[in-house]
């Protein structure tokens, strides 16, 4: 009897609320809920979104990472074949030998690397600066040395066969016998 009153008192508070202390009640109600639920909502998105900025950071950065992993190894073991190195900073790098086939070096800052006897063979090396660098006895078939900067290098016996040599700054280089032509003149032999 007491459970049957309770819940008809509870209907009939419900089912009424034009009385004007129900109807507060029951809008109070329903605006601490409402407020609740759009901070649940809020929390949530921002979450989200933090959680999507992040994985937007981590995916910027991952190609720094992994070009960083690269040079190390380069560096380390002396081989890199048909890695992406484009844009990275090997200046005075000690090369020598290094296998470097189908790497992309475009744009890369090689100033002062020693290159000596280093496989280059179908390698991008277009706007790559190698400055000062040396080249005696590299492969270099097939690569791409379009817009290269080989100011004050030196290539002796440098293999060229194939290359794309467009466009190279070839100020104060020392080239013999190796294929390149320096102002438009028969290569250089």
């Amino acid at each position: 009897m007491i459970l049957n009153t309770v819940t008809n008192a509870t209907n009939s508070i419900i089912m009424t609320p034009r009385h004007p202390i129900v109807r507060s009640a029951h809008l109070n109600s329903f605006r601490s809920i409402s407020l609740w639920l759009v901070g649940i909502i809020a929390t949530s998105l921002t979450l989200q979104v933090g959680d999507i900025q992040r994985s937007t950071a981590e995916a910027a950065n991952r190609p720094v990472v992994e070009q960083v992993e690269l040079v190390r190894q380069l560096l380390e073991t002396g081989k890199c074949p048909s890695c992406n190195l484009g844009g990275a900073d090997l200046r005075n790098a000690h090369l020598i030998g290094a296998d470097l086939r189908n790497a992309n070096l475009e744009d890369a800052n090689l100033t002062g690397a020693n290159l000596e006897g280093a496989d280059l063979t179908g390698a991008t090396l277009k706007n790559a600066n190698l400055t000062e660098v040396m080249l005696s006895n590299a492969d270099l078939r097939y690569s791409d040395l379009t817009n290269a900067n080989l100011q004050r290098s030196i290539a002796y016996n440098a293999d060229t066969r194939g290359a794309t040599l467009v466009n190279l700054n070839l100020a104060d280089a020392k080239i013999w016998n190796s294929g390149i032509s320096v102002g438009g003149d028969e290569p250089i032999k």
